[in-house]
């Protein structure tokens, strides 16, 4: 048969009975992609990567559901622990002393026990703000700004029973300010599910919250065998001391938010 090589009516050009001759496999696909002006699997792929640009981004607690064992290799888990531990032992020594350290100067009993309810208060309604905030900033940059006005609050609080002029107030005000810092522990919590996900999310925190309580203990027998923490400016400094490690800790967190805004 003779093959026609013009395009007409219900005949077929030759390039196009090129191209249905060809076997199946990347020489098919290439043709008829010049045909129809479609993308080969080439310019697919570069197109697929070029697209997956976006997955640099860090993913938000949804696409970041690690289970808790998988938690172990990030270190992230690590810094967490470290930075909560070094809180959790300021705001428990603070809570143990303040009302000891207070009647050195402050005679009135009444007033140091009240003195808790107060702080308890301030804690309450702080860890509102802290959650807003976490939200909307980030964990990182919160706990690092926390653990400088903690280091400023404790330093304030030791320093208040120095003051010729109402000591008890600026006691009391010095004291309500590290319970609003030290509240920002519950940046601890939010900041396990928007780094490790919802997943075993009940193992998660009983993990990093295991790690605090063990630093509590180890700091507790430390503070009766060091001459150091046998004084009031050693106790106090220490505090602020271990304020200023965790603020160090913080700064290689990686900073992730709740919900992607």
């Amino acid at each position: 048969a003779v093959v026609s090589t013009q395009s007409t009516g219900g005949s077929t050009p030759l390039k196009s009975r090129k191209c249905s001759s060809v076997a199946m496999g990347t020489e098919q696909e290439s043709c008829l992609a010049k045909d129809m002006k479609l993308p080969t699997s080439k310019s697919r792929t570069r197109s697929d990567c070029s697209s997956s640009s976006d997955q640099s981004l860090p993913p938000s607690s949804e696409e970041r559901d690690m289970s808790w064992t998988e938690m172990f290799s990030c270190a992230d888990f690590y810094l967490i622990t470290l930075v909560y531990s070094a809180i959790k032992i300021c705001r428990t020594i603070l809570n143990t002393y303040y009302k000891a350290y207070g009647f050195t100067v402050i005679k009135d009993d009444r007033f140091l026990t009240e003195m808790i309810v107060a702080g308890n208060i301030v804690t309450a309604l702080s860890r509102l703000l802290w959650g807003w905030l976490a939200d909307r900033v980030g964990s990182k940059y919160l706990i690092v700004t926390a653990t400088i006005l903690g280091t400023a609050g404790i330093e304030a609080n030791y320093w208040s029973l120095d003051s010729p002029n109402s000591p008890e107030i600026l006691y009391l005000l010095s004291y309500c300010a590290t319970c609003l810092i030290f509240a920002s522990q519950l940046l601890f919590t939010t900041s396990l599910y928007s780094y490790f996900g919802k997943r075993d999310f009940g193992v998660k925190y009983g993990l990093v919250r295991a790690g605090p309580g063990i630093a509590v203990l180890v700091f507790g027998l430390l503070m009766k065998m060091i001459e150091l923490f046998r004084t009031w400016s050693g106790i106090y400094h220490s505090m602020a001391g271990l304020c200023v490690a965790a603020g160090i800790f913080a700064l290689f967190l990686t900073n992730r938010r709740i919900y992607r805004q």
